[in-house]
């Protein structure tokens, strides 16, 4: 203090030296307990969120593939049902980044820093195919807004239609790539019977997505040999949520695929013991 002559000790030292340090753990366990509580989220809800971006996906192509439709027949297109379109792929691109590091460097597969999931090169591929989609949609989007309010009955009006057309192209190209990539990753989620109920409760649908049967897929990820896995998974998955007319669908077309496996043939006597008021051991 300069008046008195004393030595007085900075009130920020003062504040530094009595609550520094446990103001320091007490944000490192949060950190900690908050890293913790991530990563279980990741392992217990990554199947979920592959299920839900994959489907998202195919909603997203179908949506377009049916605006393409209007688009090529002459038909208006509606800025509405673009906006849908951008929004889920903005939604899809969410989930992706919500569970795999994004790639600082591509070349060098270097990833961000994290606690999140790291990608495979399939998965990088993807999360750059749905980014990719929503920027282009996202232009498609603009364009249809101007044709709209701004440059009706004139020659701009032409030249925007054409780019959209352009556009609607690469679009169409970006998403027979995506549906190409889903293909292939199915063979890595192989085991995630979310996906798989998915699939098989909807597969007319993604018969037309991949533009092949169902079970043309199934004997990519599974071998000819192997038919009934998907369904003896699916069926074991359902039994174990208590899905139990599911259970005994899904049980008894993998035992008519596979008439000896005794697996199977117990889960679908449990399903059965289940249906008819028993308890299930």
């Amino acid at each position: 203090c300069p008046s008195s002559g004393r030595r007085v000790t900075p009130l920020i030292n003062c504040c530094s030296t009595l609550f520094s340090f446990p103001t320091l753990k007490r944000s490192k366990d949060q950190n900690e307990v908050a890293m913790a509580k991530k990563n279980a989220y990741l392992s217990m809800n990554r199947k979920w969120m592959i299920r839900r971006i994959i489907s998202s996906y195919m909603r997203a192509k179908n949506m377009f593939s049916n605006m393409s439709r209007d688009f090529q027949a002459g038909r208006p297109i509606v800025f509405e049902n673009l906006k849908k379109l951008s929004d889920l792929l903005f939604e899809i691109k969410g989930n992706l980044y919500l569970i795999f590091k994004r790639p600082v460097d591509p070349k060098t597969m270097k990833f961000e820093e994290g606690d999140k999931i790291t990608p495979s090169r399939r998965e990088i591929d993807l999360m750059n195919n749905v980014g990719l989609l929503f920027h282009k949609t996202l232009v498609a989007r603009e364009l249809k807004y101007v044709m709209d309010h701004y440059t009706i009955d004139s020659t701009d009006y032409v030249n925007s239609n054409i780019s959209l057309g352009s556009y609607f192209e690469k679009i169409q190209a970006f998403f027979d790539a995506g549906a190409a990539l889903i293909r292939e990753l199915f063979k890595d989620y192989s085991d995630n019977e979310a996906l798989l109920h998915y699939v098989l409760e909807n597969e007319r649908y993604v018969q037309d997505f991949l533009n092949e049967p169902v079970t043309d897929l199934f004997k990519s990820v599974f071998g000819e040999t192997f038919m009934a896995q998907p369904y003896r998974v699916v069926g074991r998955y359902c039994l174990e949520s208590g899905w139990n007319e599911r259970a005994k669908r899904f049980l008894s077309e993998a035992l008519r695929l596979d008439p000896s496996d005794r697996d199977t043939r117990s889960l679908l006597t449990r399903v059965k013991t289940g249906l008819s008021g028993g308890k299930i051991v």
